[in-house]
């Protein structure tokens, strides 16, 4: 059957097989890649359930679990097929569902029968199941270190009283104890039968010949899906209140309420957007609730930091500059970055403004749209900079950090200098230095050496672009600091200073002297700016893998004067 959509220039096929897979295909012509995602209607909730005749009350976290060890089979591991095959797959579980995708250039038929065999057909043994539960057992501690997920967690836990859907996803490490592999080949019997499941299609790939493969792949008798369990409904909210305590540099809080159920299909999704909606208009950034919160300094516009406050604070503990997260300071109003500007020029601090643009600004992108909405992202980055009279601008401008390589290496780079020949004029007319950071190859893959920034430099051809090296990341990828330093020369615009473990300097064992002396030696001129990360949780946190706190009980003031007053005696020193 082929549906269309003539408003969104779209159509669907879709088919139903004998043993009741439902395919769906979304032709998407001059695609380059072509998608495909099976998923089955099984997730974190389903733990209860009669199969076969006979009740199951399973532990926490089967569904994640399962979804785990669908990739080993008696041949190997389906992800090491999929890598011989150059294509990207992933899989993940949520309240209701599991689901298992990848994407490909080429080969589509072929990666599309490894998608199928791996998840038709189950493999669990003793060895295998114990393997995994260490590695499952790694990820709960990760996300109960996470607190946004501790947070929505918690908000489950205070609406429902016995619903499954008030349990972790994964588990915890108790419950996945009890998994074992004849479980899991019950649960894989009873959901993951095809009247259960879905395979859909985006991209361009021939429909009959996916439903013929289907067909010949999927089991030919479905068995009858399990029945589930969840017990009785209750109206009311279980418990109002919940609190979890973590050591985060901010509070979160989450407010969750109970609505009616309503049927599957276009009532539901019409309820979530009214939901949505709702939520937008009490509390949403353009909400009185909002305003009266952020009137009242109880939040920021991007509820993370007070420039204002921690300017005057930086300089009482006697620093000369502060680096601010353009994000941030591009939702303040003009009024609010004036007065920002007035109190550094009062306290006697410079501001450099450091990039953390978001993942749809990226000027390395393979999509023309995204690189032009990109370049004019950072000309207004580079206006808000003049416009607090800041003469520097770092950060990775050159890409998105922790972005992941969609074609090549190469060819980002080569879109990026593309770009950068764009800005660097633009950025330069205003007065602002670009400094592009130089990171380690697991936060960006672009210029993780000062060799590779040189031959970007080379090529951009512009004396407004330099480098802006971090010591952290030097120690991950630079043979020598010295070297690095000497080879660079006058192309280095700006510094940032952290030990090998994160910490402060001198809380590690970096050679500070070797190093000062020589950026003494090229004659650098330019800031030395502190940046530790010591503490977990938090995007950054998370995304630097700071998985406990390097410096728990620290008083971060004194730890901050002392600091700074090592960097001027070394640098004196050297």
């Amino acid at each position: 059957m082929t549906k269309n959509y003539s408003a969104l220039h779209e159509s669907m096929q879709t088919r139903t097989l004998a043993n009741g897979l439902r395919i769906c295909y979304l032709p998407k012509k001059g695609f380059s890649k072509t998608f495909a995602i099976l998923a089955t209607d099984f997730g974190s909730v389903d733990a209860s359930f009669t199969f076969e005749g006979k009740r199951y009350d399973t532990p926490a976290g089967v569904a994640h679990f399962l979804e785990h060890k669908m990739f080993e089979d008696e041949d190997g591991n389906a992800l090491q097929k999929f890598a011989r095959t150059g294509a990207s797959p992933n899989a993940f579980t949520s309240h209701t569902m599991t689901a298992y995708h990848f994407s490909c250039t080429d080969r589509f038929e072929e990666n599309l029968k490894i998608l199928l065999k791996f998840v038709f057909t189950p493999y669990f043994t003793d060895e295998n199941v114990e393997k995994e539960r260490g590695i499952i057992n790694q990820e709960i501690r990760m996300v109960e270190d996470t607190p946004n997920w501790e947070v929505f967690v918690g908000a489950y836990e205070g609406l429902y009283r016995n619903h499954p859907v008030r349990v972790s996803i994964p588990g915890s490490e108790e419950s996945i104890s009890h998994i074992t592999p004849e479980l899991l080949y019950t649960c894989h019997r009873a959901f993951y039968s095809p009247k259960n499941m879905a395979l859909v299609v985006c991209g361009t790939a021939d429909f009959e010949q996916v439903c013929r493969m289907a067909e010949e792949i999927s089991p030919k008798d479905a068995p009858e899906i399990g029945q589930r369990h969840y017990g009785e409904r209750r109206a009311e909210v279980h418990q109002p209140v919940v609190t979890r305590k973590m050591q985060v540099s901010l509070p979160q809080c989450m407010v969750g309420f109970k609505d009616e159920p309503v049927p599957a299909g276009e009532s539901r999704l019409r309820r979530s957007l009214i939901g949505d909606l709702a939520v937008r208009i009490l509390c949403g950034d353009t909400s009185p609730l909002y305003a009266k919160l952020y009137e009242k300094r109880l939040l920021g516009r991007d509820f993370d930091v007070d420039y204002v406050a921690l300017t005057k604070k930086v300089a009482e503990l006697g620093f000369e500059a502060i680096e601010l997260v353009t994000e941030s300071v591009r939702k303040m109003t003009p009024q609010e970055r004036e007065t920002l500007r007035k109190v550094g020029e009062e306290r006697g601090i410079e501001f450099v403004l450091a990039s953390d643009p978001p993942a749809e600004y990226d000027i390395s992108s393979p999509d023309a749209a995204t690189r032009t909405a990109a370049i004019e992202y950072l000309k207004k980055y580079f206006d808000i900079a003049a416009e607090l009279r800041v003469k520097t601008a770092c950060g990775i401008i050159n890409g998105i950090w922790n972005s992941k390589i969609i074609d090549s290496k190469e060819e980002h780079t080569a879109r990026s200098i593309e770009s950068m020949r764009i800005l660097a004029p633009y950025a330069e007319n205003l007065g602002v230095e670009i400094c592009l950071e130089i990171v380690n190859r697991y936060e960006h893959f672009m210029l993780n050496t000062g060799a590779e920034a040189a031959v970007y430099l080379d090529a951009v051809g512009s004396r407004n672009v330099k480098m802006q090296f971090d010591t952290f990341h030097m120690n991950i990828e630079e043979d020598s600091f010295v070297q690095a330093i000497l080879n660079a020369g006058g192309r280095i615009g700006y510094m940032h200073l952290g030990e090998n473990n994160r910490r402060p300097p001198g809380r590690g064992f970096l050679p500070w002297k070797e190093i000062f002396g020589a950026l003494k030696k090229i004659g650098y001129q330019g800031k030395l700016t502190l940046e530790p990360l010591v503490q977990r949780g938090g995007e950054i946190g998370n995304a630097c893998s700071i998985w406990r706190d390097v410096m728990p009980g620290t008083d971060f003031d004194e730890e901050a004067r002392r600091s700074l007053a090592f960097v001027r005696q070394t640098w004196d020193q050297a």
